[in-house]
């Protein structure tokens, strides 16, 4: 991810971006800012229906997910070095 630069500033390209879907995906969680408002009640609600599911059911691993997106964990590190 060479022009990672370039794609913050102006979003994937066609000609180095395979996955242009996966590429917004981490650039947008890499380059997001940091909430620090207080919780809502629809945020409570939402973190006691995960904590709810969690006890039912298994973790899914990191490496599960980035790989239903087709990303590397490597592509995580290498786009947070360049940027």
């Amino acid at each position: 991810m060479r022009n990672a630069r370039f794609h913050a500033k102006f979003g994937p390209c066609s000609f180095c971006c395979p996955r242009p879907f996966a590429f917004s995906l981490v650039t947008t969680v890499a380059t997001a800012e940091i909430d620090n408002d207080p919780l809502t009640v629809e945020d409570e609600k939402a973190l006691a229906e995960a904590a709810e599911w969690s006890k039912h059911n298994e973790p899914i691993p990191h490496e599960q997910v980035l790989a239903e997106l087709g990303i590397t964990q490597a592509e995580i590190e290498d786009y947070r070095e360049s940027a």
